[in-house]
């Protein structure tokens, strides 16, 4: 019996499965992962997840344990863009593990991970220019980068979040953004609510 020819393989020819731990918080990461692992399935490529405390995975991801992990796609707004960058250059957060020993040697200037090689390093470079004077064609550079080598992959886009109001609250808007990034109410102007009698 021969290979399955319907699933990927490592260079050394054996299957790719790929595990990765996940803290479920404000969005629905069980069901999305569900759909993703069976999505991604049909493609040749195994899944295998386990739902951890965000404790322990902020330790697994700090050690370069985490070989992939899973998180909402807030701070990407034009408020956070590139303040955070989680997704579009390596950081050392609970949020991202991607490239954590490179963003370790950014955030201590050097003292601590690894020199990452240049085009990390042009990403770091790129994101403190823009932070120094907002300018697009910085933020340009960064998305470019993002689309020709895919540092993170996005598989889920605008997903609804819906949210209970009593029906006594007024002046809530039916529709908006509940995002991290703008602090969740603060657009709605939950000050303006109030309860009916």
């Amino acid at each position: 019996m021969g290979p399955d020819k319907s699933r990927r393989t490592w260079p050394d020819g054996t299957p790719l499965i790929i595990s990765w731990e996940m803290f479920e918080s404000e969005t629905p990461k069980g069901p999305t992962t569900e759909l993703i692992k069976e999505y991604w399935m049909k493609v040749g490529v195994e899944i295998v997840y386990k739902s951890i405390t965000r404790q322990l995975l902020q330790q697994r991801i700090w050690a370069n344990l985490e070989p992939m992990s899973l998180w909402h796609g807030d701070e990407t707004s034009d408020v956070l863009f590139l303040r955070r960058p989680k997704f579009f250059a390596p950081g050392a957060g609970d949020e991202m593990c991607w490239g954590v020993p490179w963003g370790r040697w950014y955030n201590t200037h050097g003292q601590q991970g690894i020199q990452p090689p240049p085009v990390i390093r042009e990403l770091f470079d790129w994101m403190d220019r823009y932070n120094e004077t907002d300018g697009d064609e910085w933020a340009e550079k960064v998305l470019r980068s993002q689309a020709e080598h895919v540092w993170t992959i996005g598989v889920v886009g605008n997903a609804p979040h819906p949210l209970l109001v009593n029906n006594k609250l007024a002046n809530v808007a039916p529709d908006g953004y509940w995002v991290w990034d703008s602090l969740w109410t603060w657009p709605v102007y939950p000050e303006q609510w109030f309860f009916r009698q």
